[in-house]
């Protein structure tokens, strides 16, 4: 399934954002700011909402507070997710160097204590690592200590899932052929992302990167900051659906 972050489609508003969205046959990745209209994505096909306030709030963070608004926002999320027909959320670790005691320990419990919610909304949750330019536990993928232990750990395949973000791998001076033609687990979703944050690099062998993964992810969603012009749009969404084609993603 291809997607778009939403806030990365050009256009001046969110209106036309979605209206480009539809025309394109694009399905969405959408950020929980808490301020989500559900009535404006009617028709469209929402694949990933992201605990986006987990660049605040996370299980990492040294304030019990903090910890608890975390938990909060992504019930909260878990719930958009539904009421969006979404299949799957997005969160992480956390954000930031100055971290609690006990990392992997501490992401068990909380993540743990979501998957009762999660169960009865039929909703899964994705973990994604992020860069070492970003936090300061959970950064190394390839690393078996880290959000793969996790998982393990937390041993509910039938809610966790694991995303991957190019730009963080970038970020952590990965270099990307030698990581997807290496990497043994599913990976559910992959964002397609430049170093901090631009647009990905069209010619960057994508089908080849398919290929040498265990299983095809179930959504490849494209995600910049940097805006982009609408043939550079167009481009990209070109780029990536030859790439599924390629590996008959749709059949």
């Amino acid at each position: 399934m291809l997607a778009y972050n939403e806030s990365s489609i050009p256009g001046t508003t969110l209106a036309e954002r979605l209206s480009l969205a539809l025309a394109e046959n694009l399905a969405l990745e959408v950020a929980n700011t808490s301020d989500c209209q559900v009535e404006l994505y009617q028709g469209l096909k929402v694949v990933t909402v992201q605990a986006y306030k987990m660049h605040e709030f996370h299980p990492l963070h040294p304030e019990t507070a903090v910890r608890q608004a975390a938990f909060s926002h992504v019930q909260e999320t878990l719930e958009l997710a539904a009421r969006l027909n979404a299949p799957r959320i997005l969160t992480v670790c956390g954000f930031g160097f100055e971290i609690i005691d006990r990392p992997l320990e501490c992401c068990l419990e909380f993540f743990h204590s979501l998957v009762p919610i999660a169960k009865s909304l039929g909703i899964r949750m994705m973990i994604e690592p992020l860069s070492p330019l970003r936090a300061g536990a959970f950064t190394d993928p390839k690393d078996p200590k880290d959000v793969i232990k996790l998982m393990a750990m937390l041993n509910e395949p039938s809610v966790f899932g694991l995303a991957i973000d190019t730009g963080h791998l970038l970020d952590s001076g990965i270099n990307l052929n030698d990581f997807f033609l290496n990497w043994q687990f599913p990976i559910e979703e992959l964002q397609l992302k430049g170093a901090r944050s631009t647009p990905p690099d069209p010619t960057i062998p994508l089908t080849v990167w398919l290929e040498n993964l265990p299983q095809i992810p179930n959504v490849i969603c494209v995600e910049h900051r940097q805006s982009i012009s609408l043939p550079n749009f167009r481009e990209l969404i070109n780029w990536v659906r030859r790439s599924q084609l390629a590996n008959d993603i749709f059949g």
